[in-house]
């Protein structure tokens, strides 16, 4: 059977389970970035049928599968279990032009409710977070870089400059998962447009899904639409569902805040574990697996990541190092060896047969050439 084949069985399976089940497990983030020292971290979450995150998972409970092998489990952590992991959140708000309008019925403009769905985000973060800003039009402008200040980001939020120009979210989004490089925890990006992004200079969509992947970044975009319309839709779903991430749509600006506090709250309500794994320069596919007695579910969503080739890890370096430092030594030990070589080599050949130096020939007297068998003056034999 093919592995295509087989992983279209397993997706089939998961729903029937998380249907049979009522709960719902979905991965959100795949962090590869412990992969050298052989450490996946996976952030999951699990809801009940109405919806609402269920707290208190035992790590027994959880299973960690990759490419269908049930992997060993090095740490646990969630919703009411352990130590969260910290928030690394990168707030990208439109401020074009058109932000600047008021939609029917609205009694602030979308720019405003914007700010205000940004400070409600903050003011949700806790120790330990840290939040960054990018505004964006036509260009693309990091605000602050990350901090864990809150004061000083509700700040920047509040200083944004006001709207004009044309709209960029794609080179936006990508510059905003960069700034997640190197970061440890959680990586998010929250991304706010109202319009279509036609400014770009730098990115495509698959260009922004493929970053986060390789980064462990996901992605939640918020759009804001007139009358259940959004311009561009299929764009925004295609980088939030690239990268485990949710799409949001308001038709009001006084929408905004409560969506970005329901992306708050998701991501309060994860599970992470940490696996297992070997470097294999292979894409792996991961499922969560619950086990709640007669309760069972697999995880919703196929999530993947691709795993490092062997070179670069700490193993094969070192490896690498003795092999080098073998060949170095072997070097350095070796002209002296040949030069001994060269010395004795000499000994080793035949000597040709020189004539003693002065012969005369006995007949006349002359003196033999060099090597010489007969007298070159009277032709005599030399004896």
């Amino acid at each position: 059977m093919r592995r295509g084949t087989i992983l279209g069985l397993l997706v089939c399976t998961a729903l029937a389970l998380a249907q049979d089940s009522g709960l719902a497990v979905r991965i959100t983030q795949i962090d590869r970035s412990r992969i050298n020292s052989g450490l996946v971290d996976v952030y999951f979450t699990v809801r009940d049928a109405q919806g609402r995150g269920v707290p208190n998972l035992s790590q027994e409970a959880v299973q960690v599968l990759e490419d269908g092998q049930i992997r060993e489990m090095a740490g646990f952590a969630g919703l009411g279990v352990g130590q969260r992991d910290p928030i690394n959140a990168v707030l990208v708000i439109d401020r074009s032009s058109s932000m600047s309008q008021r939609r029917s019925g609205s009694a602030a403009d979308s720019f405003t409710a914007a700010q205000e769905a940004a400070r409600a985000f903050v003011r949700l973060m806790q120790p330990g977070d840290s939040g960054a800003l990018i505004a964006f039009s036509s260009t693309v402008e990091v605000l602050l870089p990350f901090t864990a200040d809150m004061n000083q980001l509700q700040r920047t939020i509040d200083a944004i400059p006001a709207p004009r120009g044309g709209t960029a979210y794609f080179d936006a989004a990508y510059q905003g998962t960069q700034l997640l490089t190197g970061r440890t925890g959680r990586k998010v990006v929250v991304l706010l447009s109202d319009g279509k992004s036609i400014d770009d200079r730098v990115a495509t969509p698959d260009q922004v899904v493929a970053l986060a992947q390789n980064l462990g970044v996901t992605i939640f975009t918020v759009g804001l639409s007139e009358g259940n319309v959004f311009q561009d839709q299929a764009a925004l779903e295609s980088i939030a569902f690239g990268t485990s991430g949710q799409v949001y749509y308001a038709n009001e600006p006084t929408q905004l805040t409560g969506v970005f506090q329901q992306v708050s709250q998701e991501l309060r309500e994860e599970y992470r574990i940490t696996y297992r794994t070997d470097p294999g320069g292979i894409r792996r596919e991961v499922n969560i697996r619950l086990n709640l007695g007669s309760t069972q579910a697999v995880s919703e969503n196929q999530a993947s990541y691709l795993a490092p080739s062997v070179l670069g890890t700490p193993r094969f370096n070192l490896v690498l190092f003795l092999i080098i430092l073998l060949i170095l030594g072997l070097l350095l030990l070796a002209p002296p060896a040949v030069g001994r070589f060269r010395l004795r080599l000499p000994a080793l050949l035949p000597q040709a047969a020189t004539a003693p130096s002065g012969a005369t020939c006995p007949k006349c007297g002359a003196l033999y050439r060099p090597g010489a068998k007969f007298c070159n003056s009277c032709g005599t034999k030399r004896s």
